[in-house]
């Protein structure tokens, strides 16, 4: 039996919808996956980037061959810093780092990311300071400072900040480079940039060291080598043990380095630090200048100056004048090609929507019909929901209507309760007033029979001793648990209240605390205990003292009745 024509249609865009859902579910899995493996590069480049350079420039040559510019643009010009960096001041490539610093300052304006700049700028002002070109270095340097300040880029600011300080350093300007020093230096300590303080440690004590002061230029050259120590620098370690050898033979010109220079001069070469080796070699050429070994501090500068010129020569300064002068025709050319990759690609895309839109038509169609039932159920749901919503706000109106009823019920229930407790208390103190009155008269009765008027009476002095106590206990105990029974029958909670917020309260305290809650008078309650007016006076203050209301002005038969 064949199928129904709409059946198959259907069926026909239900796989065609599974398909467009599935394949970006794939695709998206590969992305991922490579998106990882491009910040796993990144991250370990970053970690060995102090602790071994080797390592660091090639987990970030992997992670460039990988990290797309469209699809990784961040993870991207992070690797290009990192390698750019390496090259720079470890390999002496300058073209090579600039070329990379190009890229990621392209890269930067394409998503608006300004971190390529900063650092273009402190690179190619590196390459002017080499040069000894130092008014455009200076410029460059300054320009980098700031793109690093506003950027937060600590590792920028630091290095332009060096770069300025020795420039200043060799025009003279001694306390202005010092100056700068000190501000980077607490801006590193803030924010704990360790190898950054080798930087700014280095540049201090060769000032110190021009200045003459040999003593501070030495305490600060160890103080750089414990931290070069520390973070496991092979770099700095040199650069600080170099200067530290000097330093020594400039305290004691007994003193020879030439043997431990030389040995760190071949260590140098070996771990191509070209920098550090032409650094031994013009202090091993002043050493032995000064020491009157003039043939070979010759050969010494002679070897250094051949050096000097293949690495800092006017045609790499001639390819980086070219390479910024082409900067903009570069980015102008693709943005162009980007254009144009945009359009082609906008054109593919309309093919594809002309393909899918005859699927699309077909499924609006079914979805219209769709939406016609649903629509109908719809209104009858609501209808329903209207028409319980009705009745729940009349069930909610009679529930409000009985709530309140019950409210002034319970409100009259109050009201009465607390006329009858005030009539009881009256009771009570008008009881407590006669038997006042039959204690007083027996007491009067006692007085009168006493042994000289009649020997028999003792024991009728005795007994009426005996009632007088009584009357005294009924006054005290057997009145105050009747009253007490009818105020917690009208105030239930109000004990319960009193002890959970004040516990340590003694008996006698309550019944003060029930007397005040009542609003009475100090006569009355002194009427009440047969207390005198004094006591009741200094109880009052010492249950403030317990309340913690000693020192305020708040009434007590306030504070008992908000309880």
């Amino acid at each position: 039996m064949k199928k129904p024509r709409f059946i198959a249609s259907l069926s026909n865009l239900v796989l065609i919808i599974l398909l467009l859902v599935n394949t970006p579910k794939a695709i998206s899995s590969e992305v991922k996956q490579l998106r990882v493996e491009v910040s796993l590069c990144l991250d370990s480049a970053r970690f060995y980037f102090y602790e071994d350079y080797y390592k660091a420039y090639s987990f970030a040559q992997q992670g460039l061959e990988i990290a797309s510019p469209k699809e990784h643009v961040f993870e991207r010009i992070g690797l290009l810093q990192i390698t750019a960096e390496i090259e720079y001041f470890y390999l002496n490539d300058f073209y090579s780092s600039l070329i990379r610093l190009n890229e990621m300052r392209f890269l930067s304006d394409s998503v608006g990311y300004e971190r390529g700049i900063p650092w273009f700028k402190l690179n190619l002002g590196n390459v002017y300071y080499y040069q000894n070109d130092f008014d455009k270095a200076l410029a460059l340097f300054d320009e980098a400072m700031v793109g690093g300040a506003a950027l937060g880029d600590s590792v920028v600011y630091i290095n332009a900040l060096c770069g300025k300080s020795d420039i200043l350093s060799r025009k003279g300007d001694f306390d202005s480079a010092i100056e700068l020093l000190d501000e980077g230096l607490l801006y590193a300590i803030r924010n704990n940039r360790t190898g950054m303080l080798l930087f700014l440690y280095d540049d201090l004590a060769d000032i110190y060291k021009q200045q003459g002061q040999l003593d501070s230029s030495y305490s600060v050259y160890q103080r750089t080598y414990a931290i070069a120590q520390q973070e496991n620098s092979a770099y700095w370690s040199i650069v600080s043990e170099i200067n530290l050898e000097y330093g020594k033979y400039l305290m004691n010109s007994s003193y020879d380095p030439v043997p431990r220079l030389r040995a760190l001069k071949e260590e140098a070469f070996s771990r191509a630090f070209y920098r550090q080796y032409i650094q031994i070699g013009n202090t091993l050429s002043e050493v032995l200048e000064d020491r009157g070994d003039f043939r070979d501090a010759f050969l010494e500068t002679k070897s250094i100056e051949s050096l000097k010129d293949s690495i800092y020569g006017m045609d790499g300064i001639r390819k980086v004048a070219e390479l910024e002068s082409q900067y903009h025709i570069h980015k102008a050319k693709l943005e162009n090609l980007n254009l144009i990759r945009q359009n082609e690609i906008n054109a593919v895309k309309l093919n594809s929507r002309k393909k899918i839109l005859y699927i699309i038509a077909s499924f609006l169609t079914l979805a219209v019909f769709l939406l016609i039932i649903i629509l109908r159920k719809y209104n009858e749901v609501s209808n329903n929901i209207k028409t319980i919503k009705q009745q729940e706000r009349k069930i909610f109106e009679q529930t409000n209507e009985i709530i309140q009823k019950e409210k002034e019920v319970v409100e009259q229930k109050l009201i009465v309760q607390e006329r009858e407790l005030a009539g009881k208390l009256m009771q009570i103190y008008h009881h407590n007033q006669l038997l006042q009155k039959v204690r007083d008269n027996l007491n009067n009765v006692k007085e009168i029979l006493t042994p000289e008027n009649s020997p028999d009476l003792d024991s009728v002095r005795r007994k009426l001793q005996s009632i007088t106590n009584e009357v005294s206990i009924s006054l005290k105990e057997k009145l105050w648990d009747e009253f007490e029974k009818y105020f917690v029958e009208a105030n239930p909670t109000f004990v319960q209240r009193l002890h959970s917020r004040h516990s340590d309260l003694t008996p006698n305290e309550t019944r003060l605390c029930i007397f005040l809650f009542l609003n009475m008078r100090t006569k009355e309650i002194s009427a009440i205990t047969q207390q005198s007016v004094k006591s009741i006076n200094v109880g009052r203050t010492r249950l403030r003292k317990k309340l913690g209301l000693d020192n305020t002005e708040i009434n007590l038969s306030a504070y008992m009745k908000q309880l």
